[in-house]
């Protein structure tokens, strides 16, 4: 019973994330789901089920941010179309290195890149500096876009974690944000769909609780109260400088960056 509880508190704390910040609740999921999966499930999958759960629990969320920016008419077509072949190719290609990797790994790998990020974002906070839109860069866009889908991808956490750093040499903020999310939803179902089917090839999944690596338990309801709590968050921005909650929210990355190698 008290699993349940903590996916519900997960759940809630992704979305208040989403609410407060615009993006980063994989972020938090991720880390939460990889310190406790491993008392559940057989140590050979148990990192794999965590990436897999989280990656699906973006779909909803990439999905519903995309209407809403395609409403709005925010996004880039020429970027998109760009961008697609390789997003789609990484999504591909990260259930299967997941899937070939150790535990031990991917282990170090989801540490290192958690930390990595939040040194990053640390770092970046404290700069200031307006980026003037460059000329688009056809070759090095279709590059980049599979290496971050791949990287993301291999740690189950969203796309523009990577990519809006990227594309926000080319574009404004808003248009770059709206072209990520309309990534983000072939990015989200073909990555949870090459994990599904590897779990389902795996001989360590058989619950019926799972689907392939997929855990639906934690999916369901980490997603169902993601949904619920953004407004929380969008109020907690409204108290709170956004620069206060960014810089608690990578500390936290910090610190589960370094329990998740330890």
């Amino acid at each position: 019973m008290l699993i349940y509880v903590v996916y519900l508190l997960t759940g809630a704390l992704g979305g208040i994330i989403i609410g407060a910040l615009g993006s980063g609740s994989s972020l938090a999921i991720l880390p939460v789901l990889s310190l406790i999966f491993p008392t559940l499930f057989p140590e050979a999958i148990s990192l794999q089920v965590a990436v897999a759960t989280c990656m699906a629990t973006l779909i909803i969320g990439s999905a519903s941010g995309a209407i809403s920016y395609k409403k709005s008419q925010l996004y880039d077509v020429h970027l998109i179309k760009l961008c697609l072949p390789g997003v789609i190719a990484g999504a591909i290609i990260a259930p299967q290195l997941a899937g070939a990797l150790s535990v031990h790994w991917l282990r170090w790998y989801i540490g290192l890149l958690i930390l990595f990020i939040a040194v990053y974002k640390l770092t970046k906070s404290f700069r200031s500096h307006q980026e003037v839109p460059r000329p688009v860069e056809p070759v090095l866009i279709i590059l980049m876009s599979i290496i971050s889908s791949t990287l993301s991808g291999l740690a189950g956490i969203a796309l523009g974690i990577l990519m809006i750093p990227f594309l926000s040499r080319y574009s404004d903020h808003r248009t770059v944000l709206g072209t990520n999310l309309m990534l983000a939803v072939p990015y989200a179902v073909i990555g949870s769909a090459g994990y599904i089917f590897s779990g389902l090839h795996s001989e360590h999944t058989g619950s019926n609780l799972m689907l392939g690596y997929v855990y639906l338990p934690a999916f369901l309801i980490i997603s169902i109260t993601m949904a619920i709590f953004p407004p929380i968050g969008l109020k907690l921005a409204k108290n709170v400088s956004i620069k206060v909650i960014q810089n608690v929210f990578y500390i936290y990355l910090l610190c589960i960056g370094i329990a998740i190698l330890l």
